[in-house]
């Protein structure tokens, strides 16, 4: 809605003297979207071969879904991911995780135009289609969800337990746990912490890894604001309101900042936000004697 953009200095991660190796010590996944088909054969062959370097696994983002009678411009309804898979593969990368885009919420939960309101069985089965396709070219690729929280408003108040039952539906039709489920917290929400404490414990329960993405504000204009507003969301939800940090960490961005990833010493860049992230934390301890 506002127009192309992105980091004009994204590229530059991919060399042996960019200016993050603490950031990067912290990073154990690297996830592309379908944009990644803008990339010059070399320019992705650098990637790529600078990931493995870093010892940091390689993951996709992917709308899994599609439909001939449902599902027209809406999210998590995508395409072929074939062909990315065998462009990674022939240019020396090693897909490990498939991230696949909502496709409960979108598939099932969401009830406006085009929707297609299927049952958990069906948004699995669909998915899979995709999942079987990546998994020719990578038998070993794991794969997780992540989804909006909260719900729509419309998705009633057991939308949690419905997530259960998607869970329970992916496992059963693939004979294993979704390998993560990750939280794309709508932070304008004011219930956003009673959301997210309603969705964790039913990954949990079923040895589902639990991550959440810290991020900004799309209304956020300057990358100072954006930057602050991503650390003011893990300092509340991890410090001020006493939640243990989630299993996994998950520093992603939509919006139109952080216009510069780098250098991490540099406030402004992005990569700033996970050494602000992963620091030696204070903490002080009063007793009364």
């Amino acid at each position: 809605p506002v127009g192309l953009f992105g980091s004009s200095d994204y590229l530059s991660l991919f060399s042996l003297a960019a200016p993050w190796q603490q950031a990067a010590s912290h990073v154990q996944v690297f996830k592309l979207y379908p944009e990644m088909a803008s990339f010059s054969d070399a320019d992705l062959s650098n990637l790529l071969a600078d990931l493995k370097r870093r010892n940091i696994s390689l993951a996709l983002e992917w709308p899994v879904l599609s439909s001939s009678t449902c599902g027209a411009g809406i999210e998590g309804f995508g395409g072929n991911v074939l062909p990315f898979a065998q462009r990674i593969q022939a240019l020396g990368g090693t897909l490990s995780y498939l991230a696949m885009e909502q496709p409960f919420q979108w598939g099932s939960l969401y009830t406006g135009a085009n929707s297609c309101q299927w049952t958990a069985q069906q948004v699995a089965a669909n998915a899979l289609v995709q999942v079987n396709q990546a998994a020719t070219v990578f038998p070993n690729i794991l794969v997780g969800d992540i989804s909006a929280v909260p719900a729509f408003p419309d998705a009633g108040s057991d939308w949690a337990t419905k997530f259960g039952i998607w869970f329970d539906t992916w496992r059963s039709l693939t004979g294993a746990p979704l390998a993560f489920f990750h939280v794309d917290v709508n932070w304008t929400e004011p219930n956003w912490p009673a959301a997210v404490a309603a969705i964790r414990p039913v990954a949990a329960q079923r040895g589902i890894p639990f991550g959440m993405a810290y991020n900004g504000f799309l209304t956020n204009e300057t990358d100072l604001a954006w930057m602050t507003a991503a650390e003011n969301h893990f300092v509340e939800y991890e410090v001020t309101d006493g939640n243990a940090p989630p299993d996994q960490v998950n520093f992603q961005s939509w919006n139109p900042n952080p216009t510069h990833v780098l250098p991490e010493t540099d406030p402004t860049a992005f990569t700033y936000l996970i050494d602000r992230y992963f620091r030696t934390r204070t903490q002080v301890n009063v007793a009364r004697t």
